[in-house]
């Protein structure tokens, strides 16, 4: 009847009681004004979808532990998902860039693109790349040439 070796002496055993525990998981997720981080929002979507973790992780390229981290806001996830992530909640859900720094950062994130990869693509060094986002240093006509090449019209468009 028992397989443990030593048999089921030191295993607790009361027949008289039958309990089950069961409990309706809740229906309710976050609204979006409730959500502060990127992890937040992706559990918001996912619930709402009804998906479990194992079901979203290999849509964004993660394994589901990852994902985990993301939603429990343990880390951040790398620039590198950021297009599957915005590709599954449909949209990106920071505010739109209200400053050409600003719109640059996001089309490169979108992007999936880091700052030392976008210095690469558009042939400058990171540092100017940095410096455009957090607008220490204005763009030149060079410069803005070269991510309007890199990014097309939509930077100036406020288009995603």
């Amino acid at each position: 009847c028992c397989r443990l070796p030593g048999g089921c002496r030191d295993t607790l055993a009361l027949p008289f009681c039958h309990i089950a525990l069961k409990a309706r998981k809740s229906k309710r997720y976050p609204s979006f004004d409730d959500c502060k981080t990127l992890g937040d929002h992706i559990r918001r979507m996912r619930l709402k979808r009804g998906l479990r973790q194992s079901d979203v992780a290999p849509r964004l390229g993660v394994n589901p532990c990852t994902l985990r981290n993301w939603e429990l806001n343990r880390t951040e996830p790398c620039v590198r998902y950021y297009p599957a992530i915005m590709n599954f909640l449909g949209c990106c859900p920071y505010q739109r860039g209200d400053t050409l720094g600003r719109k640059m950062m996001m089309h490169r994130t979108h992007q999936g693109l880091t700052q030392r990869q976008l210095a690469q693509q558009i042939k400058v060094d990171p540092g100017s790349v940095s410096r455009w986002e957090t607008e220490v240093r204005c763009l030149i006509k060079g410069g803005m040439l070269k991510l309007l090449g890199a990014f097309g019209e939509r930077l100036l468009k406020h288009e995603k």
